[in-house]
């Protein structure tokens, strides 16, 4: 988004911390980060970078930062209308401080990444700001427009073939990785010679490696890694398991690359995919389903050639220009609100 700010001529900032990968990213490719030198935001350092940049929007992209910047306006040391992001499908949570954040008139509107999203923020009663839907979107200049996936490119019969099978997500209990782990046993079971591959970091990534290696699944768990489009082109199908999710940057990313897609239908993901056309869908916690889906998948080249192909068709609609409109014109509306001029914004992300 930052990106896209300033490709459309807004100046922009993104307040984030000192050593994240965010921070290198950003100064990779030129200024436009304002580093915090701790891990999170405070209320002080917030304010002081909101006076000296004289944001008209603050866009807020992280729970604690959502915190300090409403503590700052309730103490007045700033005093700029923000709008939250909000891309998990978690509740809100009941406590006073929480309904407190949310409802707080410094709050002008809400970007939920989905549908679900929106839903779960109105049934929790505490949002009193428009919520508006914003999909994510990915970055065309990191995928090619044209990719041909792995199995394009073997003749071998399907039966002998060292299928790939990953995903992309954090280790974390949101994400499920004991399912993606009970699917990949049963897929093995069929195709032996298959691999599994989870590419992202988070505390349940060892404890999964051990579980793999005592059921003797060939999975691999790199960790983090940088070059992420780069190794999921190797794929040749991508697995999805999530059992809550407020929609999957990461399916996009598979789309655009053309990947044969089966997921789970936790939270939003069913809003970015034609059930069946471009990706396969199984209810979140069923190895059995997802299993199911991936091994159809790999045993029917006519599906998986469908699949690739319409996924690849229907991502053009979740492109980073597309989300960049679509968000701008939500901060121009709060804007106008108070100043006739457009945004100069502030992100903050920890």
């Amino acid at each position: 988004m930052h990106r896209e700010l300033l490709r459309l001529g807004h100046e922009s900032a993104v307040f984030c911390p000192n050593d994240s990968e965010l921070r290198k990213r950003i100064e990779a490719e030129g200024p436009g980060c304002i580093p915090c030198p701790g891990h999170k935001a405070s209320i002080r350092r917030l304010s002081l970078n909101v006076r000296t940049f004289q944001p008209e929007l603050i866009a807020l992209h992280d729970p604690n930062a959502h915190t300090q910047a409403v503590m700052a306006q309730v103490l007045r040391f700033i005093d700029t209308p923000m709008v939250l992001h909000r891309k998990v499908d978690f509740g809100v949570g009941h406590n006073a401080l929480s309904k407190f954040k949310y409802s707080h008139p410094s709050i002008r509107a809400v970007i939920a990444v989905s549908e679900a999203i929106r839903e779960i923020l109105r049934a929790s009663g505490a949002v009193r700001a428009p919520i508006e839907v914003v999909r994510d979107g990915y970055d065309p200049t990191r995928i090619e427009s044209v990719h041909r996936p792995r199995f394009f490119d073997s003749d071998r019969p399907d039966a002998e073939r060292d299928w790939v099978v990953g995903t992309v997500a954090a280790f974390a209990d949101h994400k499920d990785p004991d399912t993606f782990l009970a699917a990949a046993r049963k897929i093995q079971n069929a195709f032996p010679s298959a691999r599994f591959i989870w590419l992202g970091e988070g505390v349940l990534r060892k404890k999964m490696l051990q579980k793999a290696a005592a059921l003797q699944i060939r999975f691999e768990a790199p960790g983090f890694v940088g070059d992420v489009i780069e190794r999921m082109r190797g794929f040749d199908v991508m697995m999805y398991s999530s059992k809550e999710e407020g929609l999957g940057s990461s399916l996009i990313d598979a789309m655009a690359l053309g990947l044969p897609i089966a997921t789970t239908a936790a939270g939003g993901i069913p809003e970015l995919f034609d059930e069946g056309i471009s990706a396969l869908l199984s209810p979140p916690k069923d190895s059995e389903g997802l299993a199911q889906n991936v091994l159809k998948i790999l045993r029917d080249r006519e599906l998986r050639l469908n699949l690739a192909q319409n996924a690849q068709l229907h991502s053009g609609r979740f492109t980073a220009s597309v989300l960049a409109e679509n968000t701008l014109k939500i901060y121009r509306e709060v804007v106008n609100q108070s100043k006739s001029r457009m945004p100069k914004m502030l992100g903050t992300n920890d």
